[in-house]
């Protein structure tokens, strides 16, 4: 019994730490969408261009304007 106990509090940790893990990232994502603006830089107007993907996966926007650079865990187009 409290074997079963123990194995529900861990699940439920588990399931509450992925759910914070899920909106934390989100929230990030949202940020970078909202940055992005739809490819306009809204500093200067300028246009985001993919300059750059890692081995890890972040793309990197810059600036052609005044080269500013964004970094992105999700490829915008």
């Amino acid at each position: 019994m409290k074997k079963t106990v123990r194995n529900y509090i861990i699940l439920g940790i588990s399931l509450a730490a992925l759910i914070f893990g899920i909106v934390i990232w989100g929230i990030g994502v949202g940020q970078q969408f909202a940055k992005y603006n739809h490819g306009i830089h809204a500093t200067d107007e300028g246009r985001w261009v993919l300059t750059c993907v890692d081995k890890h996966g972040t793309y990197t926007y810059t600036c052609d304007h005044c080269h500013e650079q964004l970094n992105s865990w999700t490829r915008f187009f």
